[in-house]
């Protein structure tokens, strides 16, 4: 007589508590958006910061530790009468005004007259074991990562 046993799946522990494989944890972290128990480990999707303004905006970092992404507090160009505005496209813009483009890697603002443009520097994963989740919509960074 043989006896045939099914594997065990593996279990998880979070936060004392044990978890069997493919039970949803509960989320401690801002940034973790859905975590479960996936053969013993704890797999989490990771909401990905949206990337830094560019640095001629002369932006100041905030950071929180309740909050997932950092806020930024951009110094606003003083309107004197040397203060110029932009034309792109046919549109008139403001000093200091964010200009739309097609291209969905860079921001491009009026300063001082000129259209001035930066390529989007995208923040890293949070952990070396994250890969993007594609997304439905266009942008240029992910929005999501899987850990």
């Amino acid at each position: 007589i043989r006896f045939r046993s099914e594997p065990i799946a593996k279990s998880c522990t979070s936060h004392g508590k044990d978890y069997f494989s493919g039970e949803s944890i509960p989320t401690f972290a801002p940034c973790q958006d859905n975590c479960a128990c996936v053969d013993g480990s704890i797999a989490c999707t990771h909401s990905a910061c949206p990337p830094a303004p560019p640095a001629f905006l002369r932006c100041i970092k905030f950071e929180d530790s309740k909050e997932c992404c950092p806020t930024y507090s951009c110094a606003s160009t003083p309107i004197t009468k040397q203060s110029s505005s932009c034309e792109y496209k046919g549109v008139q813009y403001e000093d200091g005004e964010f200009v739309p483009n097609s291209d969905l890697c860079t921001d491009c603002y009026c300063l001082d007259g000129e259209v001035v443009c930066a390529f989007a520097d995208c923040p890293e994963p949070p952990a070396d074991n994250c890969r993007p989740v594609t997304s439905s919509h266009e942008s240029c960074c992910p929005q999501k990562y899987e850990c």
